[in-house]
């Protein structure tokens, strides 16, 4: 049995950056929408929110401390990604100022069965500093040992973004929503090429990624 979508409902779609959260925030939108229930975007606030949410809003969000504006209406969904993948895509982000690649077929529906592809893209070769490599790691994985902390008292919905980066329908159960067709124009899709392609000393790199330990997250 699916999720009963009403005018009562909000959400707070969160993760740290990079993770395709945004993937999931537009899909859950999209999905109230078809029912003739447009939901309130809210928009970042420096340095945080402090409102609590209200019935039909949605809130995409980055900062931890926002977790706690929830209403007993609001399904809390949280999204993860490996983060040294977060890693190498907030670098490709910062070389490249794309936030979101979108699909570029002229169908504008996904059909779920197929496979899209982003928006042409040139990505020039860089050289990633090791040490910039490092830090910005390690305030992935701080930002997650803080999140695991709070979440121990949160009811949530975890996601993963290896779950669903190769196939958006999974999303669907995951969030207990009626399967439907998506605007492919609408939900961004996975950065094109991979990292070997991008970064131009990518064997050392790679070198540091292997002598880390497993990261938990």
């Amino acid at each position: 049995m699916y999720k009963k979508l009403t005018e009562q409902d909000s959400w707070i779609v969160f993760g740290a950056f990079r993770t395709g959260s945004t993937v999931v925030a537009e899909l859950i939108r999209q999905a109230y929408s078809r029912v003739g229930i447009e939901l309130r975007d809210l928009q970042p606030v420096a340095p945080f929110r402090t409102e609590s949410i209200v019935p039909k809003d949605i809130l995409h969000s980055h900062a931890i401390s926002e977790l706690n504006l929830a209403n007993k209406n609001t399904t809390t969904v949280i999204v993860t990604r490996n983060p040294i993948e977060s890693v190498l895509s907030w670098l490709i982000r910062q070389r490249t100022g794309v936030w979101h690649h979108r699909p570029k077929e002229s169908n504008l529906w996904y059909n779920i069965k197929t496979k899209y592809v982003a928006e042409d893209t040139e990505i020039k070769p860089f050289r990633v500093d090791p040490e910039e490599f490092l830090n910005t790691l390690d305030g992935f994985i701080a930002f997650y040992d803080d999140l695991n902390n709070i979440l121990k008292t949160k009811k949530h919905i975890k996601i993963d973004y290896s779950e669903f980066k190769n196939d958006v329908s999974v999303l669907f159960n995951k969030l207990n929503l009626e399967p439907f067709r998506a605007l492919k124009l609408s939900l961004p899709v996975k950065t094109p090429g991979s990292p070997e392609l991008w970064i131009e000393n990518w064997k050392e790199i790679s070198n540091i990624i292997k002598g880390l330990d497993s990261i938990q997250y």
